[in-house]
């Protein structure tokens, strides 16, 4: 009989890839028959983005990247990611993950009618990562004609519901795609501009019936029908964009041809998202992970390694640390103070001192009289 293949998981940290890796290798694993077992020494080590303690495995390394950061193929054998890369190694791997590979619930979209009628709202904006500048901006452009509810930490302008902001809640998406549906249309801006680089805020708006404002990809077209939503990539400015937002907002028509509009291009989940394609990938890793020599122990690819900052570090560098201060500040603690003491003079006006027991409790440690 052949022993099972050893499988370990590193620097997974709050964003639960882990949890993606297990509902992808679980059914490969099934549907394949091959034994298999967490174990260490690993045979395999899948790695995550919170950390660098995958340094301390010469085995072959599987990194699975959420974010826009290219896979070093110095320090990883194989990569999962957001790049349009053509490599054996790599797999693109794109819509926040989670969304992958399910995406066919988006072709089962419901009728135009029935999805506007839903809609009582305008747009809205949940975020808790206050440095993008771009997406701010739309904020500030689309608030000039309509107010845009902000539900997360980022401009927040809205009572905080449950677990809105908290990324990493169990059901965080649930909760999110529950709030977006009350809403024609919703800012799904990704962090920074890539080619392939999508995550799961264009899928999430989808889910949810909201028609996405996106920016992120230039090139979003090869994933998802552009007629069903507003591509900023197709607008000079974003004073363009915001134009053609208020027009389809004030024309009923409009807003209903664009719901009309299937979210792929016929209708059709493109090949390149095929289950098959991941199951596929899965089985080269398997197959080749006994056979190759991994990187960890080639010392031109360890030179090369050498000094070189995580994927995590690399996120971080590109924000100095006053700027992190400076917009934390402003657009994460300032609104949400503000939003906090009007909580506050509204529940004090009806009789309720119930939130300023509860602060003062937790200020001084003690139940407040």
């Amino acid at each position: 009989m052949n022993r099972p293949v050893r499988i370990r998981f590193s620097d997974i940290g709050e964003h639960r890839h882990g949890d993606l890796f297990i509902r992808w290798l679980v059914p490969y694993f099934h549907a394949t028959g091959v034994p298999w077992e967490f174990s260490d020494p690993p045979d395999v080590l899948f790695v995550g983005f919170n950390g660098v303690d995958y340094r301390r495995y010469d085995c072959p390394r599987v990194i699975l990247s959420g974010e826009n950061v290219h896979p070093n193929f110095d320090e990883f054998d194989f990569a999962l990611g957001n790049d349009l890369l053509n490599d054996s190694r790599y797999l693109r791997v794109p819509f926040g993950h989670r969304n992958f590979p399910r995406l066919d619930v988006l072709t089962a979209k419901p009728k135009p009618g029935d999805i506007a009628r839903d809609r009582t709202q305008f747009c809205n904006f949940v975020y808790s990562n206050p440095h993008p500048r771009e997406r701010i901006r739309m904020f500030r452009l689309l608030s000039r004609y309509r107010k845009v509810d902000s539900f997360g930490p980022v401009l927040n302008n809205m009572p905080f519901e449950p677990h809105t902001g908290e990324r990493f809640a169990p059901d965080w998406p649930e909760v999110k795609r529950q709030l977006q549906a009350r809403y024609k249309f919703t800012i799904a801006f990704e962090s920074e501009s890539w080619p392939g680089y999508v995550t799961e805020k264009i899928c999430d708006a989808m889910e949810a019936g909201s028609v996405p404002i996106y920016w992120g990809s230039p090139c979003i077209a090869d994933d998802f029908n552009t007629r069903s939503f507003i591509n900023c990539h197709d607008y000079p400015s974003f004073e363009k964009v915001v134009e053609r937002i208020v027009a389809i907002d004030q024309d009923e028509s409009l807003y209903l041809r664009m719901l009309g509009e299937p979210w792929f291009r016929d209708n059709r989940v493109p090949d390149q998202f095929a289950p098959e394609r991941l199951q596929s990938f899965l089985r080269d890793i398997f197959l080749r992970c006994r056979e190759i020599l991994p990187v960890a122990r080639q010392p031109e690819a360890l030179a090369r390694a050498s000094g070189m900052p995580s994927p995590g570090e690399t996120i971080r560098q590109r924000y100095g640390p006053w700027q992190r201060w400076y917009r934390q500040r402003r657009y994460v603690r300032w609104p949400a103070r503000v939003n906090q003491v009007r909580r506050a003079m509204r529940g004090i006006r009806q009789g309720d001192w119930s939130r300023i027991r509860d602060r003062l409790s937790k200020r001084f440690g003690r139940q407040a009289d």
